[in-house]
């Protein structure tokens, strides 16, 4: 049996010492088999916190600090609703929780805004943010998905303000999103400040269905990469830029299971990762420019390492350290750590006399002779001596890729 108990600490110099008293056994829950509470919100001087019994659930509890003041939530009907762990959001007097319900820390109130298709409530710019997704199906038609953000008042009145959301993260105090405009037939992406700023970016070449993205920002410049069923898209721009948005593909196909495209150094560096006719790692320069470090051939290519990130197969934990590509292969239940030495994948291009000699002596060896050349020739020569220029890597230039 698991019971509630407040501490109570009185000072009295030089010594301090703790009380504890009971406030409750849970006796008025119909149940003894509380196994775990956890801290939820407080309001009003009160503390409020969910309380897990097995046999009935999760459920929202309230406490004074009294045995008379702690007591089950309930609605209006003297039902508790069954929750999960969620974070709180305190707006208008009440603690919103479990998406559909609100308090006052004495009763229960049910949201009447469209259980059915209310999706998410968030606090955005001090405001309550709605999003309501559903799918509406016509005889005859196809399917079509209908998405909105609104705003929600203190007397639950929706106030819908946009349409067409594919999906959208709060990040910073900043709202991202994504949605398909049904009039123009344009995917754009928006960005909304917490002052109400407004930035629009019309993307021009979708070429496929956008689905999700990753968002993240350095030296107030923006990088998204995009879900899309034909491969992840990539686009990055400064932070308030509205000009049209133009993606590029960023991997071969859609079932790239990489947790992060972003790449850190031991250092500290940014480095982005891309899956597309080889792996290709690119380093963020102070003025976000993306230049070309290394790059490894096709997997199928791949000398003795799994590199794979697609199918049932995830790569995470991707770091660059010294001069080697760091990361934990997890397929299924099994997690592998793994490297590969990046120096004999640096991006170089040989001279112009020079790569024709090598071109020509190797000209009578297949495809996969010359890559085996390559490598070779890779290792054996100082890497000071390869003559730089910034264009692909050089033996994908001898046929590799």
């Amino acid at each position: 049996m698991r019971r509630l108990i407040l501490l109570r600490w009185f000072l009295f110099l030089p010594f301090l010492t703790f009380a504890q008293e009971k406030i409750t056994d849970f006796a008025n829950a119909s149940t003894r088999s509380v196994n775990k509470t956890v801290y939820a919100d407080t309001l009003s001087g009160k503390l409020l916190f969910y309380a897990n019994m097995p046999e009935k659930a999760i459920h929202l509890w309230v406490s004074d600090g009294t045995k008379e003041g702690t007591k089950l939530l309930k609605d209006s009907l003297g039902e508790s609703p069954q929750i999960y762990y969620d974070r709180t959001i305190k707006k208008y007097g009440y603690i919103y929780f479990g998406r559909f319900w609100k308090t006052d820390g004495e009763k229960i109130y049910e949201l009447p805004i469209g259980r059915d298709s209310l999706r998410g409530l968030q606090l955005f710019a001090n405001k309550l943010l709605v999003y309501f997704q559903y799918i509406k199906q016509t005889p005859g038609q196809p399917n079509v998905n209908v998405s909105s953000f609104g705003w929600l008042d203190s007397l639950n009145q929706v106030k819908i303000w946009e349409n067409g959301i594919i999906s959208f993260q709060i990040i910073d105090n900043t709202l991202h999103y994504i949605k398909h405009n049904s009039i123009s037939q344009n995917y754009e992406l928006h960005k909304i400040y917490a002052d109400n700023t407004h930035i629009v970016n019309i993307i021009s070449n979708p070429e496929a269905q956008l689905l999700s993205f990753i968002y993240f920002s350095k030296n107030n410049h923006d990088y998204y990469f995009f879900y899309t069923y034909q491969g992840w898209k990539f686009y990055h721009k400064p932070a308030n830029d509205q000009e049209n948005a133009r993606l590029e593909d960023w991997t071969s196909n859609a079932n790239y299971n990489v947790r992060s495209f972003r790449v850190k150094d031991s250092e500290n560096n940014d480095y982005l990762l891309k899956f597309f006719n080889g792996i290709h790692i690119y380093k963020i320069t102070e003025n976000n420019q993306l230049t070309e470090q290394w790059s490894l051939p096709p997997n199928g290519f791949m000398p003795d390492k799994d590199f794979r990130p697609y199918d049932t197969n995830i790569v995470e934990n991707v770091s660059i350290s010294g001069n080697e590509l760091i990361y934990t292969n997890a397929y299924l239940s099994e997690g592998v750590s793994s490297s590969i030495p990046l120096p004999i994948y640096i991006v170089s291009y040989w001279s112009a006399p020079q790569f024709r000699s090598l071109t020509n002596a190797a000209s009578i060896f297949s495809n996969s002779k010359l890559l085996i050349t390559s490598f070779i020739i890779c290792t054996i020569s100082p890497l000071h001596r390869l003559p730089r220029l910034p264009s692909k890597v050089w033996f994908n230039s001898l046929g590799a890729s």
